[in-house]
């Protein structure tokens, strides 16, 4: 291989590589090196050794299995683009106005009628952006700790008065380093979430109360009950007795809410957090799974209810495909 085909020419590539590689076959492009052969070393030594040589020459090295060989693809890094802060903290504060009206509407108060009214948002507001804000800052957290560049929260608020937010996501700005990275980072989103929604749900359903259903409104809206949210009914109320229904405390619904998109977010599929989860378990035999939930939300949507159609278009638009990371060999408990 030569260097100045590469336009790398101030690194020495076939040393550096066949420090860790028995080389085989080389295939040499203007922008990236790919290399063909047997590891000298265990993968994550390769890797560590591979980053420390490479890394402060801007090129970032791709490790993964390919049959009985492995392959490497030598790559410049992509400089991570600076994060502006500012965007965070406006698109938060609209979204802490739009959750305050959203949550007087769901403590019965008008918060256009008064202007205090919208004070009466502030336990759904807070217990809703505490939830997603757990789940957000669980993923930056452990991408802070595994080195993987990701920016803060982006919280999104949305015009429609039900809830008043679409939820909240991070962007992740740099490639995450192998499959256990990628499952702690999958996991700690859902974890952290849960562990504000679960007492937040038990607390307002404390407040929350039941009655008759023919006491209940016309114009009602009905939220379905999962095994976990039917549990903490039971727990918190004792169950409640047939022809009975409960009006959700705002607490209440934003333990809903949680305990919702943490169930949406663990589908394995694309750039969701099960779809971290089934890439780190599978690799790339994950695929099969991602295609299989979205034919079940499909058939789900055909014959119960259309809301699963829209999940299923969620899965679409992330993607059914999942990045590799850095080091696609080592196992998980490598």
């Amino acid at each position: 291989m030569d260097d100045s085909e590469t336009g790398f020419e101030e690194l020495s590539l076939q040393s550096i590589v066949a420090d860790v590689i028995d080389i085989e076959a080389t295939e040499v492009d203007p922008m990236w090196v790919r290399v063909r052969g047997r590891l000298r070393l265990p993968a994550e030594a390769a890797m560590h050794h591979l980053t420390t040589q490479l890394g402060p020459h801007g090129m970032l090295p791709h490790l993964r299995s390919e049959e009985t060989r492995v392959v490497l693809l030598i790559a410049p890094a992509r400089a991570p683009g600076r994060s502006r802060r500012l965007v965070n903290l406006i698109f938060f504060l609209l979204t802490v106005a739009t959750t305050l009206i959203a949550g007087a509407g769901a403590a019965g108060v008008n918060p256009f009628a008064d202007r205090w009214g919208f004070l009466a948002g502030i336990p759904f507001s807070a217990a809703l952006l505490t939830i997603l804000g757990a789940h957000e800052f669980g993923h930056y957290l452990t991408c802070r700790r595994h080195r993987v560049v990701a920016t803060l929260p982006y919280f999104i608020p949305s015009p429609f008065p039900l809830l008043g937010t679409f939820g909240a996501v991070i962007r992740i700005k740099s490639p995450i380093p192998s499959r256990r990275a990628l499952l702690e980072i999958g996991l700690a989103g859902p974890v952290a979430g849960l562990i504000f929604a679960i007492p937040a749900t038990f607390v307002g359903l404390k407040l929350s109360q039941p009655l008759e259903i023919g006491a209940i409104g016309e114009g009602a809206i009905t939220f379905g009950n999962s095994l976990l949210f039917s549990f903490m009914i039971n727990l918190a109320l004792g169950g409640i007795g047939e022809g009975y229904d409960i009006i959700l405390h705002p607490v209440a619904l934003a333990g809903w809410v949680g305990l919702y998109v943490t169930a949406l977010n663990l589908l394995p599929g694309g750039q969701l957090d099960g779809g971290h989860i089934a890439y780190a378990l599978l690799g790339r035999r994950h695929r099969p799974v991602a295609l299989g939930t979205l034919l079940v939300l499909i058939v789900l949507g055909t014959l119960a209810s259309q809301v699963w159609l829209v999940v299923a278009m969620l899965l679409v638009v992330t993607g059914l495909r999942h990045p590799p990371p850095l080091n696609d060999i080592t196992p998980l408990d490598g």
